[in-house]
Order: C-alpha cells, then sequence, then structure tokens
C-alpha cells in the first residue's frame, strides 16, 4: 500500500461502517456532494467509502459523523459489539464471516 492511501481492500469495520452510514447519507435531504463538501471529503471518496471501496480513516469517521450529526464512538461501539470475535477451536473466527 502506497503512503497516504487508504486501502482499496477494507476491512470488516470500515464494511461495517459503509453499510450502516450509506443509507443514512441516502436518507439525508442534502446531497451527497453537499454532505461531502460539509465533511471536507471529495464526492468520489465519499462514494468509495459509502461503496465499501475505500477504508474510513479516523479523520473521515469523524468529520462524517459531524456533518450526520452521529457520534463516532457510539457507531464504532456498535460495531465492535457486533463485529465480536469468537474462539473456535483456538482460531479466531470473525462472526462476520460465519454468519
Amino acid at each position: 500500500m502506497s503512503r497516504g492511501k487508504t486501502s482499496t481492500n477494507p476491512g470488516p469495520i470500515s464494511r461495517y461502517l459503509s453499510a450502516e452510514l450509506k443509507p443514512i447519507v441516502r436518507a439525508r435531504t442534502e446531497t451527497q456532494e453537499e454532505i461531502a463538501i460539509a465533511a471536507a471529503i471529495s464526492t468520489g471518496q465519499l462514494a468509495d467509502l459509502l461503496n465499501a471501496k475505500k477504508e474510513f480513516t479516523v479523520g473521515q469517521l469523524d468529520r462524517l459523523c459531524y456533518v450526520l450529526d452521529l457520534k463516532a464512538s457510539v457507531i464504532m461501539r456498535k460495531a465492535e459489539k457486533d463485529l465480536k470475535e469468537r474462539y473456535v477451536d483456538g482460531m479466531t473466527i470473525s462472526l462476520e464471516l460465519i454468519r
């Protein structure tokens, strides 16, 4: 991965955030472009984040949640709870993989 770029293969937390935030963004009266501008994220980058094509950075999540009037800490706690890992036969397996 080159320096300064986010991954093009998002992990489970970024995929979870995408799934949670995309319907919230769509339900807003503002356009996705207006939300992106308010969150200081390019429109293309916001689309990639919401379509789980790129990983969220802490700053992006923080700014987007601020614009959407959400608490990033609440969303992250929910993600952690929903994606908790289980130990099976000495191996860590994400609940996401066994749902």
